[in-house]
């Protein structure tokens, strides 16, 4: 029986390995039509193989599990938030959007007024940059209360703002912290935490060449159906129009 298992899993991440390279070429740069998001939901939502799981749902293993996370990394993504929003409200598909508190790239109070209307039905959580400052505990800590005093609840829901190979090291001494402590925070959830969740492949609307963000072909051919994977899609609504 463990023999067969192995090589299940075996052909299993084989189909993954060929379909990401067959998918790997660039297909549009940014900023994409908002029509090539819906009618990936569409595809999606008329398969019935497909489970959609929020961002803490456990795996159903008969099942192809999907995720859709947004990441609001700039205030862009808080200004056109809501049209992709809309399209999951359209198409009934779960979506766990991440707001970030570090007053960065927009201030952490304004973005409620983007997002006010969708705090009672859609899950929100912290899109945390802390590990770039001196004291990333603290910062950590800062953006807690920062969340909680504008949305009225403490987020249960964690992801990190990437930052390519700036402070590096500084994010995954921060992620061997928080898998260890991440309870001590009230959190429920963090998808860098493998012992949660790990993905079979991500399909995503930041791949970066010569400055500009583009998707690949995934964005037109869905990932290998076996039973047992987990899909992310990972979207930054500035990027769509």
């Amino acid at each position: 029986m463990q023999f067969f298992k192995k090589v299940k899993r075996v052909l299993k991440e084989k189909r993954i390995e060929i379909y990401s390279k067959a998918v790997n070429l660039p297909f549009v740069y940014a900023p994409y039509e908002l029509k090539l998001y819906e009618e990936y939901l569409s595809r999606l939502k008329h398969d019935t193989r497909i489970n959609f799981i929020s961002f803490n749902d456990c795996i159903d293993n008969t099942k192809i599990n999907f995720v859709f996370r947004h990441d609001l990394d700039t205030l862009d993504c808080l200004k056109n938030s809501g049209k992709l929003i809309d399209l999951h409200i359209k198409h009934m598909i779960p979506l766990t959007i991440f707001v970030r508190m570090d007053d960065i790239d927009y201030s952490s109070k304004a973005s409620y007024k983007y997002l006010s209307k969708y705090v009672e039905s859609w899950p929100i959580g912290l899109h945390s940059s802390c590990y770039i400052d001196n004291n990333p505990i603290d910062a950590f800590k800062i953006e807690i209360e920062k969340f909680e005093a504008i949305y009225k609840f403490i987020p249960k829901f964690l992801t990190l703002h990437g930052l390519g190979s700036y402070k590096y090291d500084a994010r995954m001494e921060f992620i061997k912290f928080i898998s260890e402590f991440y309870q001590r925070y009230n959190l429920e959830f963090a998808d860098f935490i493998s012992k949660m969740r790990t993905y079979n492949y991500v399909v995503q609307d930041c791949h970066l060449m010569e400055g500009k963000r583009y998707l690949k072909h995934d964005i037109l051919e869905l990932p290998p159906k076996h039973a047992g994977s987990c899909y992310l899609f990972l979207a930054h609504p500035c990027y769509w129009r």
